[in-house]
């Protein structure tokens, strides 16, 4: 089998790195999110606190649109961290990013939600694409992971690691559509590794996949996180939401008050004051703690049920001409 590399992505806001850490120990990249991070000094403490307590690949994610706080942070990276994750921003302005981090000597991951996104990755010389689908947590694509994947392997040639509704048994599709790696986050947050307060963990636990949902659509930045009925912070971001759709501003500048105001309201306290940006694989992670408990658990399991997967898919057929799927259905090929 080709090298298939597994980045676990800390949640959104959440600066403590453990579960990075024992994602790097465990062979994965560890990557620390502050992508909704405003603090320069907590920040740089979290980076400290994540290479000081591995010797092995890690990285961190950034907002490329927060210019002031990108330039300090990257001035300040530790030498060991060998991976940074970029979002969306100006092209002219995510350039100049990939190339002080070209001079770092850093691997440059762009994360994307569409073509023409990633056609710009591929142009300021990235080397990689971290495929956002709409089932992930946060700012999302309006394609589905695997379609967007799908999409964009036929027309860009970087590795891509596919992020969004990732389990046991869509690791092993990725693997088989092409793709480099994926990406888990939220997969995680009932490991025994991780830090959020127990009653986040014991909403996430209940969870079944549907307690998610996007806003944002009509603005053209949808971004997924936890709801349920009545919940004032996601009541008032959709009022607002409503508010900016008919404002006559430009859209880029609707766009970027969206932008603030989501990342001013994202922590992992009281939901009626903090949006959680969860996503649809967040329904995975109680069965995933239960069976493996640990993040490296968790890796090791999701290692072993590619493998499985790919060897079952290859003794089985399942596509192939009249396989037991045609048979039942009358057809030549399995496929309706």
């Amino acid at each position: 089998m080709r090298e298939f590399q597994l980045i676990a992505l800390t949640l959104p806001g959440v600066t403590h790195p453990s579960i990075a850490i024992a994602a790097s120990r465990a062979g994965g990249i560890g990557v620390l999110d502050l992508e909704y991070v405003w603090d320069e000094q907590a920040a740089l403490a979290s980076l400290a606190q994540l290479t000081k307590y591995t010797r092995q690949a890690c990285g961190v994610k950034l907002d490329a649109g927060a210019e002031s706080f990108m330039a300090n942070v990257i001035s300040e990276l530790p030498e060991q961290i060998a991976v940074v994750i970029l979002t969306r921003a100006h092209p002219l302005s995510l350039h100049r990013q990939v190339q002080a981090l070209r001079r770092q000597n850093r691997r440059i991951f762009l994360e994307t939600s569409g073509l023409e996104h990633a056609l710009l990755g591929e142009e300021v010389g990235v080397d990689g694409l971290i495929v956002k689908g709409h089932e992930a947590g946060g700012r999302v694509s309006e394609e589905t992971s695997f379609v967007l994947l799908q999409r964009l392997i036929k027309h860009v040639s970087l590795p891509m690691w596919v992020q969004g509704g990732i389990g046991l048994h869509t690791a092993a599709a990725c693997y088989t559509a092409g793709a480099a790696g994926v990406v888990l986050d939220a997969q995680l947050a009932l490991t025994r590794e991780s830090i959020l307060p127990e009653p986040v963990k014991a909403s996430i636990a209940r969870m079944d996949g549907s307690e998610t949902r996007c806003l944002g659509s009509e603005l053209g930045e949808p971004y997924r996180m936890y709801t349920r009925p009545g919940l004032l912070a996601v009541q008032a971001l959709q009022q607002l939401a409503q508010t900016l759709v008919a404002d006559s501003s430009p859209r880029s500048d609707i766009a970027a008050i969206w932008r603030q105001e989501v990342r001013a309201r994202v922590g992992w306290d009281d939901p009626e004051r903090h949006l959680w940006l969860l996503g649809q694989e967040a329904a995975f992670a109680a069965s995933l703690a239960k069976r493996f408990r640990t993040v490296g658990g968790v890796l090791e399991g999701m290692r072993q049920a590619i493998t499985a997967h790919i060897q079952t898919a290859k003794a089985s057929r399942p596509l192939a001409e009249a396989a037991v799927l045609a048979r039942s259905h009358g057809t030549r090929y399995p496929i309706v």
